[in-house]
C-alpha cells in the first residue's frame, strides 16, 4: 500500500506499528526505530487487530447509542499494570480536566489514538501510574474514548482526591485554545449521563483546579463548566 508523506499518515503508521509493539521512540538525545522489510504487511495485521478491538459493544451494553465510548482496546496496545492500581470505591463525584500540554488540533481517529498512547506513557513514567490516569477522554471531533477501566481508581486529581472520583479529560489546552462545539456537546451529554448512572449531584461535579492550585482545565473550559453547573 502507498502512504502519503504527511504528518497524519505518519502518525497513523506509527500508531499501527505500536499496536504490535514494533515502534521504538527515543529520548531527547535522539530517536531510533526497528525497521522491517515487510512493514506494510505488519501494518495490515495491526489494522485487523484494531478493527476487532473497536467493534461497538452489544446492544445490551448499558450506554445508549451515541454515548458509547470507543473501547480501550482501540488505542492501547498494552493492558493496565494491575499491581500499580487501586480498585475504585463507590463513585460519588466527577472531575473534568483538559490535556493542557500543548495546543491540540487532532481530529482523526489515528492521531487521537497516538495522543492517548503518548499520554499513557507519560503517566506511567512520571507518576509511576498503572495506566492512563483518566477514565474517559473526549477528543476534538466529539468522540469519547475509554481510558483507565472504571473498576480502577483514577490518577487525575492527586492522592485522596481520586477516591470515588470519575476522571473525564478533554484533549486540548484551553488556556490557549477553545474546545470545539462537537467536543463540548459530547462532554455535556456524556457528563450528564454519567451523573445519572452514578447518582452524582451537580454540586459534586468539579474541575481539577477546584481540588488544587492548577491551570486545569484551562480558562475556556472552566468558563463552560461554570455555565454547565449553573
Amino acid at each position: 500500500m502507498y502512504w502519503k508523506d504527511t504528518v497524519e499518515d505518519s502518525s497513523r503508521r506509527s500508531f499501527l506499528l505500536g499496536m504490535l509493539g514494533l515502534a521504538l521512540t527515543g529520548c531527547a538525545g535522539g530517536a531510533s526505530r526497528l525497521v522491517y522489510e515487510d512493514e506494510d504487511y505488519l501494518i495490515a495485521q495491526a489494522e485487523k487487530v484494531l478493527k476487532l478491538g473497536s467493534e461497538e459493544p452489544p446492544p445490551s451494553h448499558k450506554l445508549p447509542a451515541g454515548l458509547r465510548p470507543l473501547p480501550r482496546s482501540s488505542w492501547a496496545p498494552y493492558p493496565p499494570i494491575k499491581k500499580r492500581l487501586d480498585h475504585m470505591s463507590k463513585i460519588y463525584r466527577i472531575t473534568v480536566h483538559h490535556e493542557g500540554s500543548d495546543v491540540n488540533t487532532h481530529t482523526s481517529r489515528w492521531s487521537v489514538a497516538a495522543d492517548l498512547q503518548d499520554i499513557r506513557r507519560i503517566h506511567l513514567k512520571t507518576m509511576h501510574a498503572g495506566d492512563i490516569g483518566y477514565h474517559y477522554i473526549v477528543d476534538r471531533a466529539g468522540r469519547v474514548w475509554e481510558g483507565r477501566p472504571v473498576c480502577y481508581q483514577g490518577a487525575h486529581c492527586g492522592g485522596a482526591s481520586n477516591i470515588g472520583n470519575l476522571g473525564i479529560m478533554c484533549l486540548g489546552n484551553f488556556d490557549r485554545q477553545k474546545p470545539t462545539t462537537k467536543q463540548i456537546t459530547a462532554l455535556d451529554r456524556f457528563l450528564a449521563y454519567q451523573m445519572k448512572v452514578y447518582s452524582v449531584p451537580m454540586k459534586r461535579v468539579f474541575t481539577h483546579r477546584e481540588f488544587k492550585p492548577t491551570r486545569c482545565p484551562g480558562k475556556h473550559l472552566q468558563y463552560h463548566m461554570n455555565g454547565f453547573r449553573a
